[in-house]
């Protein structure tokens, strides 16, 4: 048996010498001809012999590559065209190199409705210089250390205690504004962008303990920094591992390398403020994070990094999707007078006096249902979220939707095509608010899919 090994190594040195000799006798141009047909050989192999999701139809150039993907997210309407991939191949359809959409109903339960489905590494272009949090993180128990932290920030009766502020620094400001600038006058007032710089006043009181005043200035340059670094999004999504290397991100978007640290200079300046400030008791989201930092309880604290994270991410999370369902709602009740009027008499009865201010005790759905119910069919219509939530599938595949996938395929059922599912809204495509006061509106609400569902769900829902 030694004899035999023996001879077995020695045959396989001389190989190797062989080979390396013949390499150094080839010139430069035959060792790149030979690498260049070694690795086309083995992505025609990986890509149509040994393809895992080769039995689920879709598109021949999603299997191509990832940057099918990319053409889907930097088009601005990835969720419609998923959608009519879904309405050509099924209700499973493979969407990417290794991604698959699922347009079926038990499918949001299964996916989103446990931790099994762990969130991919699309999420990593959501972590700020290595610093993770609440939505980016893959790790349930690093998840559920931060939303046990922030949670009590989103509690009703911490909200109860910041409704001034909310009031004074966003919404009463932003009614000044109107009545000044806008009111009797034939000047063309964008909601879209006004709506905007009220939700990052809003969120600015909540995440750093003061507004940006972007009401009254117009602009702030954190909204900039943000709106720069979302640039990379498509690249940074599709190709996570690019995450993992801060310098060669740098290098291909120094722009936005600029304004994440700008971001993280903004946050630090912020809490170092709030910190010195000693006659602000307020408890919102920094007084939370700052407890935390103090805390010496093993599942109850944040590194600065991720306090600093935390504060972005709020605003990132708030803000579009905010200012994003307010100008929907406001374009739908301008299509649909009907609406509005409806709605306008149901707060005037609520608020007789229109100098007057409506809490939000006084605001909820058993009060004005039809405010409640405008609301859920403008979001229905017009998620802030409209595209899948990817996931991974866990070890030893599952069958999803009556379809085989393999592990480690990431998945996602797109909420946009769920919201306008013939089966369960008639008239899809129709607004109609009048739908959400039926006797099955609790049963329609289970498929609104608006703050996602499950464990990982937005914190914010409530």
């Amino acid at each position: 048996m030694q004899i035999e090994n023996s001879f077995n190594l020695e045959k396989l040195s001389d190989t190797a010498q062989k080979l390396l000799s013949t390499i150094r006798e080839a010139n430069k141009m035959e060792v790149v001809g030979v690498i260049a047909c070694a690795l086309t050989a083995q992505y025609v192999i990986n890509t149509f012999l040994l393809d895992r999701l080769r039995a689920i139809p879709g598109p021949f150039v999603a299997k191509l590559s990832r940057f099918y993907d990319v053409k889907l997210k930097a088009s601005g309407k990835a969720w419609l065209l998923i959608d009519e991939l879904h309405n050509k191949y099924g209700k499973v359809v493979r969407t990417g190199y290794n991604t698959v959409s699922i347009r079926d109903l038990d499918a949001v339960k299964q996916i989103y409705g446990n931790e099994r489905f762990r969130k991919s590494s699309f999420y990593d272009a959501f972590v700020f210089n290595g610093a993770h949090n609440m939505f980016a993180t893959t790790v349930p128990t690093d998840h559920a250390r931060y939303r046990r932290i922030l949670a009590p920030g989103f509690s009703q009766a911490t909200l109860d205690g910041l409704e001034d502020v909310i009031m004074d620094s966003g919404i009463l400001a932003l009614m000044d504004k109107f009545d000044t600038k806008f009111a009797n006058q034939h000047v063309v007032c964008n909601l879209f962008d006004e709506f905007h710089l009220l939700a990052f006043d809003i969120l600015g009181e909540m995440a750093y303990g003061k507004s940006f005043d972007m009401i009254k200035l117009q602009s702030h340059p954190f909204a900039d920094w943000l709106k720069t670094r979302t640039k990379q999004m498509p690249v940074t999504t599709t190709f996570p591992g690019i995450n993992r290397y801060p310098r060669l991100l740098g290098l291909l978007f120094p722009r936005a390398a600029k304004a994440t640290e700008n971001i993280f200079d903004f946050s630090k300046k912020s809490m170092e403020d709030r910190l010195a400030d000693k006659d602000n008791t307020r408890r919102d989201f920094t007084a939370l994070m700052l407890a935390a930092l103090d805390s010496d309880k093993k599942s109850n604290y944040l590194t600065v990094p991720e306090s600093q994270v935390a504060s972005v991410m709020l605003i990132v999370a708030g803000t579009d999707t905010t200012s994003n369902s307010m100008t929907f709602i406001a374009f739908l009740l301008g299509k649909h007078p009907k609406v509005k009027e409806r709605l306008f008499q149901e707060l005037v009865q609520a608020m007789p006096d229109k100098n007057s201010t409506l809490r939000y005790k006084d605001a909820r759905k058993d009060q004005l249902p039809y405010l409640w119910a405008v609301m859920m069919e403008a979001t229905r219509l017009y998620p802030a979220v409209p595209g899948g939530l990817p996931r991974v599938t866990p070890k030893g595949g599952e069958i999803i939707g009556g379809q085989f996938i393999p592990e480690g395929t990431i998945v996602e059922v797109p909420a946009w095509s769920i919201q306008h599912d013939a089966s369960i809204f008639e008239e899809p495509f129709e607004f109609k608010p009048e739908r959400w006061l039926a006797d099955d509106s609790e049963e329609l609400a289970k498929h609104h899919l608006l703050f996602s569902y499950g464990p990982r769900m937005c914190a914010g829902k409530k």
